[in-house]
């Protein structure tokens, strides 16, 4: 540690002072730094993440003496690039002070962005020839965070949902949007959903019955580095309901109960809750729930009797889980018409020419414009009731009792 700018070694024949000194010309010892981090082997640092650079100096520099932090991606040929610290103070690595003889010195880098496999850092010495580089080329990753959905959500076949990630850098290229019904295999190309540019996200797109599942676990991969990737901390629910009565253009009377039924797709639709709520829209209007909110269903079916308010040719119910109200299932359009009973004659063997008094009765309300019947009959048991066959129309008014 005899740090000096004029050494020389002198060569004395020993016990004959006749001899003259053989002296070497004068020559510099000096102190030296060597970086101790980042130096192992296939070293991999994340973009945007933080890294402490560590060096220790051999030897004691003069007072005042400082380094600068350096790194490159072509071995310090052309590219040298300044370290700094991490946000907010970023601070500058140019002028650090060199330490002391034999103590390792640290300096916390926020690794770039830019990716690359020749990555070095060099420890330089200010105003001086000394340097000191890695060891080894260190490969700088980029990386996939925060994917979302994160958390348990339930998803319905047919609606659009999306997956969103954070990107460092923001561009790393292509990558690949999977799923997996277990978390653990993501095969493809039978579950690939996407393969988009990272900087496209969030990606939307429609769930589809291929997706049906409770355990779906996304994930979002770099196509050219598929260690850099983010899978989903929690899997999604994803169900479907499909309504099997009633059906397009069905006709519902008022006053005569009708069966509402669905069908539950792959999930226990039990937690977090287990009951359906039905509702119906009349002429494209809002829903109004037709189910007791204190004892909804829990199957697959609810009997529900229109009545007078419900009469329209322009009727839908919706059938919603109540443990993810977005699992829901609208009805093709309907019709609700009031009931019709013959009350006379029910049998009986008649004389042709004698009169027979018909009556009959209707349940639901007479419609705005009044309402027309019309009696026909039928000469092959009830099969056919042809229109020439029409005996009598009346017409009901609005106003008139029923």
């Amino acid at each position: 540690n005899d740090v000096t700018t004029s050494a020389r070694i002198v060569l004395r024949l020993k016990n004959d002072s006749r001899t003259k000194d053989i002296k070497s010309a004068f020559f510099r010892i000096r102190a030296d730094v060597v970086v101790n981090q980042p130096t192992a082997a296939a070293l991999e640092l994340g973009a945007n993440t933080d890294y402490a650079i560590t060096w220790t100096p051999t030897g004691t520099f003069p007072g005042g003496t400082t380094v600068a932090l350096e790194w490159t991606t072509d071995d310090f040929a052309a590219i040298i690039n300044p370290v700094t610290g991490p946000p907010p103070g970023n601070a500058s690595a140019a002028t650090l002070a060199v330490g002391a003889d034999g103590l390792q010195q640290s300096f916390t880098w926020r690794v770039p962005t830019t990716l690359t496999t020749t990555g070095k850092v060099r420890v330089r010495v200010n105003g001086d020839t000394i340097s000191a580089k890695s060891l080894n080329p260190f490969t700088i990753k980029g990386s996939l965070t925060t994917l979302v959905p994160n958390t348990t959500q339930y998803w319905m076949v047919g609606e659009t949902r999306s997956v969103s990630w954070t990107s460092v850098p923001a561009d790393q290229g292509d990558v690949r949007i999977v799923w997996s019904f277990n978390g653990t295999a993501f095969p493809e190309p039978s579950q690939l959903q996407a393969t988009v540019n990272s900087t496209l996200t969030p990606y939307a797109f429609t769930v589809g019955a291929v997706h049906r599942g409770e355990n779906v676990t996304w994930r979002v991969y770099r196509v050219l580095d598929a260690n850099v990737q983010i899978t989903a901390a929690v899997p999604v629910k994803i169900y479907n309901l499909l309504l099997d009565q009633p059906v397009a253009s069905e006709i519902l009377r008022i006053g005569t109960a009708k069966t509402l039924q669905w069908t539950k797709e792959t999930g226990a639709f039990t937690t977090p809750s287990a009951e359906f709520a039905v509702s119906t829209s009349i002429n494209g209007g809002a829903y109004t729930e037709i189910t007791n909110p204190l004892a909804r269903p829990t199957g697959t079916s609810f009997s529900y009797t229109p009545v007078d308010a419900d009469r329209s040719n322009n009727v839908r119910f919706k059938v919603q889980w109540q443990g993810s109200t977005n699992v829901e299932v609208i009805s093709p359009q309907v019709s609700v018409r009031p009931a019709v009973t013959l009350t006379n004659p029910l049998s009986g063997l008649f004389a042709v020419d004698d009169p027979i008094a018909i009556t009959f009765s209707h349940t639901g309300r007479i419609g705005p414009s009044g309402d027309t019947w019309r009696i026909r009959y039928s000469t092959d048991g009830g099969i056919t009731y042809p229109p020439a066959n029409i005996i009598h129309t009346t017409a009901i008014g609005p106003a008139s009792p029923y």
